[in-house]
């Protein structure tokens, strides 16, 4: 057997050379990923940072193996972003991380909550649709997408944010409501604050629920 030899390759901790046959180990969450491939992979078994590993016996492309490390890892945290809540004389209301000119004919209303501007682990992409008639609406809801452009005429102008489709830790939900009696109608509004919700159904307003999950911080 070969001596092992740390490569440190870009996504891997370490690649290793043992018998002719070329490991590459990488660290996921409590695990060490070991991938191998050779020619003709040969019964090899060594060490990598105290963690015994070892290569599959045959085929042109050995399978990884997932073994348990000696202690857990910590992989970087995506951090959420304020997202701001901007409305114009029409009562259309447009979501954004970024900040909107006045000249835009919107003008910033509050922060509505934290999400986040690439995707974490469980969240799923929040479209922004725009119809004329009724302004912007937001979904992670695929199906739906497809029923409003295809029947409705809304279009979809892509991701806006990302957030999770259930509640998970550290979560709180977003809610939809709904005004069909102010000029003009269906005018839509995504609040994460329980107050405004109780306030806006007081003056006539629907609440459609919870349409998706953003994180308290």
């Amino acid at each position: 057997m070969q001596k092992l030899k740390k490569l440190n390759p870009a996504g891997f901790s370490h690649t290793v050379v043992m018998a002719g046959v070329v490991v590459l180990v990488g660290i996921i969450g409590s695990y060490l990923l070991v991938i191998s491939h050779a020619d003709s992979c040969t019964p090899v078994s060594g060490s990598v940072s105290g963690v015994s590993v070892s290569a599959p016996t045959s085929g042109t492309t050995c399978k990884s193996t997932a073994i348990p490390a000696s202690s857990p890892v910590s992989l970087p945290v995506i951090p959420s972003q304020q997202v701001y809540r901007y409305i114009n004389s029409a009562n259309d209301r447009l979501l954004s991380f970024n900040s909107i000119t006045p000249s835009s004919g919107y003008k910033r209303e509050l922060i509505a909550f934290r999400a986040y501007a690439n995707k974490a682990t469980g969240t799923q992409p929040v479209h922004m649709l725009y119809l004329s008639s009724q302004g912007h609406y937001y979904t992670l809801n695929t199906s739906e997408i497809t029923v409003l452009e295809k029947q409705y005429g809304w279009q979809d102008k892509g991701i806006a944010f990302f957030a999770y489709p259930t509640q998970v830790a550290k979560t709180q939900p977003v809610y939809h409501l709904q005004n069909n009696t102010i000029n003009p109608p269906h005018i839509h509004l995504d609040t994460s604050s329980a107050s405004e919700v109780s306030t806006l159904v007081k003056q006539g307003w629907v609440n459609h629920g919870a349409i998706f999950y953003v994180p308290t911080n």
